[in-house]
């Protein structure tokens, strides 16, 4: 898919969140494009810290960005995307949101394929950020943040079921973003459902209800009539029922080939879903910008004021998020929410 004007003509642009020494390769860039005919693009620009002959000699350094990178660039081929490092050495997320208040001319899509658990999180910072994205969204920026890869409970479940529980997962969790879910199925020719480490998905998409932010009213109606019709609700004493929901969009999200050090691999994670959702966004925006119409600027209350019959949306309704992702055996919880 291109955009319409290349070279950013209509000022339709995109960008990646990195951190934690993640790096990206503009030769793998160039040879994933060639691998699978997508049209050479360079990165537009590089703010911050990037080494990509580290991906050559650590494969694992290089895989998140190289993911986002390579995905995010294959759905909206020919968006300038601004590849945003941040060192981690304080609060990734805040300090990434400060750069961009203080940006006079920021990218308008971003795609954040990190996380963890909210509750481990200062509220003040927290909320200090969602309010930041509010602003953003006043400058018609749009926030896709990846719903995480352990279901309900979060990186520490992973091999260890002893540690099951409900911990939402931020900044996924923030209202102002846009959360991103997984799904695996059509790669393999079957119908599309949850993507879930104990169904072959390698990881389970992240889900839940916030315990900082309360529901806002763009979500009520879908969020509440969930909980009234299930499927199988947990126990609300496990969770906040009160609180903001996510994720509020899923996209495929298992067996993504990415380019590492000149070799394919395939990985899966809402890491993927996330950048390609973004990519989506920066088309629409595109288009509307052709036409001078601003951009989409904070999604959420457009997404979920859409009607469910208008065939926008492809609804999913078969999975559950009660597995950590698969380290050699899923560790599964006793409740999860239902798709």
């Amino acid at each position: 898919h291109t955009v319409s004007n290349t070279n950013g003509k209509t000022g339709s642009t995109m960008s990646v969140f990195e951190s934690l020494g993640e790096n990206f390769s503009p030769s793998d860039l160039a040879t994933f494009e060639s691998q699978f005919s997508v049209p050479s693009q360079k990165v537009y620009a590089v703010k911050g810290q990037n080494t990509p002959g580290d991906c050559d000699t650590n494969p694992n350094s290089c895989a998140e960005a190289n993911l986002d990178v390579q995905w995010i660039i294959a759905v909206a081929n020919q968006g300038p995307l601004t590849y945003w490092s941040i060192p981690a050495d304080g609060d990734i997320f805040l300090d990434w949101i400060m750069k961009i208040a203080d940006d006079s001319n920021p990218p308008l899509v971003y795609s954040v394929s990190y996380g963890g658990d909210e509750s481990e999180e200062d509220q003040s910072v927290v909320k200090r950020f969602n309010t930041e994205v509010c602003k953003m969204a006043l400058r018609g920026i749009s926030v896709m943040v990846a719903s995480g890869d352990d279901g309900i409970c979060g990186a520490t479940c992973r091999g260890n079921p002893g540690a099951c529980a409900f911990n939402p997962q931020y900044p996924a969790s923030c209202p102002y973003v846009t959360a991103v879910g997984a799904t695996q199925g059509p790669e393999s020719s079957l119908p599309e459902k949850v993507c879930m480490s104990n169904t072959g998905g390698l990881i389970t998409s992240g889900g839940g209800f916030s315990g900082v932010f309360s529901q806002p009213s763009w979500q009520s109606t879908q969020v509440n009539n969930y909980l009234s019709n299930g499927p199988n609700i947990p126990p609300t004493s496990l969770f906040n029922s009160k609180g903001r929901g996510y994720p509020d969009v899923a996209m495929m999200g298992h067996n993504y080939p990415i380019v590492i050090g000149g070799s394919t691999y395939v990985g899966s994670g809402t890491s993927a879903s996330s950048p390609v959702f973004a990519g989506v966004i920066t088309l629409i925006n595109d288009a509307r910008m052709s036409e001078n119409k601003k951009p989409l600027g904070f999604l959420n209350p457009l997404l979920y004021g859409i009607s469910s019959s208008s065939g926008a949306f492809n609804d999913i309704t078969v999975g559950e998020n009660n597995c950590a992702a698969d380290t050699g055996t899923p560790a599964c919880c006793q409740h999860g929410f239902n798709a």
